[in-house]
């Protein structure tokens, strides 16, 4: 891991100053000519923010040199990502020089003298205000992560195969008992197939036969539900899962403000536009978040689970038998039931080891939880600004109003969390040796896939 500190553009400093025109006089008409640069009363001078409200960025990231490009491609199944923090944090505004001019003086010499102000004009005093600690807006992504998973992962995975393994397996359970009695019942009822009534009842035949199908079916379906969770063992399965946007505004009135100059006249000079109403300052709070996950998944089963090839040979067995009309003879011929007795027994060990399985069987290659946060506190004015702007032409002393610059105090944050193999609340170093065997079955590290 490694972090980096650097400044980024922002509001750090701006230069400003006061200087006097002046216009000559020009009798007897009431007038004067253009306006001259005559004197700088204050000279330029910088303001700079405090060092520790300047815009800057803090990253902490991984260093990954890859040694193949292409497993940075699209379709890539291995993790080529890590774990990612950036904070943005700063006071930003733009700084717009701007030419305020006050009211016309008669001078001694016959001249008119203005004073004017150049320099950017902004809502509140940026120099006032500082970058506050939002650290508190971040938060623990990995029950976040955790729940994204809950969510989105895929149903074709160990745990829901256990499942129906399990359904196969309970239907079949009642049907144990009776198995044993299937020879029997059908060796008492061969003699009596001349009468045709016994075949018929309800609580003979019929029942008999139901039996045998239900078992029949749950042999041959099984083997077809192991069949296709081999062939899919260590598959790429693509999951992600968006939160919703999380968005905030709030707004504060902070009373009466004329905006922000560096070189404050005190308004002696007529700055102000006394026919305007006076504007108001607001506080102007934004949160923004957004929070989001991509994997890959995959189950994994090991190479010497050989039990569907046990399951095969109940399936023929039972696939024939279900694929016909049960007679009393196929009946008879079908005892002793020796592969139904098998089946239920192995199918026993199948449920058991899924079971065991699917506390560890889905697995991911790779998974991320993200998170971007952006929270501004914005001061500007409700209505446009009453400080005038000077004019050039003769005869003219202003040329409109001042644009007070809004100033905001940002807070940026992004986070990626990494998961493991097994979810984002295991950590490499708490995983079990059986868990450590299936990453390395999979070639997932913590790096590379």
């Amino acid at each position: 891991m490694r972090t980096r500190t650097r400044d980024i553009d922002g509001l750090n400093s701006w230069s400003s100053s006061l200087v006097a025109w002046e216009s000559a006089w020009k009798p007897p008409f009431a007038n004067f000519g253009p306006w001259h640069y005559y004197s700088t009363l204050v000279p330029e001078s910088v303001t700079a923010i405090p060092a520790l409200s300047r815009s800057r960025q803090i990253t902490t990231d991984e260093n990954h040199s890859l040694r193949d490009i292409n497993s940075l491609r699209v379709g890539a199944t291995g993790d080529v990502g890590g774990p990612f923090d950036s904070v943005k944090m700063g006071i930003d505004s733009k700084v717009v020089p701007q030419v305020l001019a006050g009211s016309s003086n008669l001078q001694d010499n016959g001249n008119m003298r203005q004073i004017r102000y150049y320099g950017p004009v902004f809502a509140t005093n940026p120099t006032a205000l500082s970058v506050g600690d939002f650290g508190t807006l971040r938060r623990n992504l990995k029950p976040v992560g955790t729940t994204a998973i809950a969510r989105c992962k895929p149903t074709n995975h160990i745990s829901n195969l256990a499942v129906d393994f399990f359904e196969l397996y309970r239907e079949g359970l009642p049907k144990i008992p009776g198995r044993h009695l299937w020879e029997t019942k059908t060796e008492a009822m061969l003699p009596k197939q001349a009468s045709g009534e016994f075949l018929n009842s309800e609580f003979g035949w019929l029942p008999l036969v139901s039996d045998i199908r239900d078992a029949s079916y749950a042999a041959a379906n099984s083997h077809r539900l192991m069949n296709a969770y081999v062939e899919n063992s260590g598959k790429p399965v693509r999951r992600g899962y968006d939160f919703p946007v999380e968005e905030t505004v709030t707004v504060e009135d902070l009373g009466e403000y004329e905006g922000y100059v560096t070189r404050d006249p005190s308004m002696v000079w007529g700055f102000v536009d006394g026919t305007m109403s006076t504007p108001r300052l607001q506080k102007i709070t934004k949160t923004y978040r957004k929070t989001w996950f991509r994997g890959c998944f995959t189950y994994y089963l090991p190479i010497e689970y050989t039990s569907r090839w046990q399951l095969a040979k109940f399936a023929a067995e039972a696939g024939h038998l279900y694929g016909i009309e049960l007679t009393p003879d196929v009946v008879w011929k079908a005892a002793p039931w020796t592969w139904a007795i098998d089946w239920f027994s192995n199918m026993g060990d199948v449920v058991s080891n899924l079971s065991d399985w699917a506390t560890d069987g889905l697995v991911m290659r790779y998974g991320y939880v993200m998170e971007t946060i952006i929270h501004e506190v914005t001061y500007a004015l409700d209505r446009p600004c009453r400080l005038r702007l000077a004019s050039n032409s003769p005869g003219v002393l202003f040329s409109g109003h001042a644009y007070a610059r809004p100033v905001t105090v940002y807070y940026e944050s992004k986070q990626r969390v990494q998961a493991t193999p097994f979810g984002f609340e295991a950590s490499w170093n708490g995983l079990s040796n059986r868990q450590w065997v299936i990453a390395a079955a999979l070639s997932i590290t913590r790096l590379f896939g």
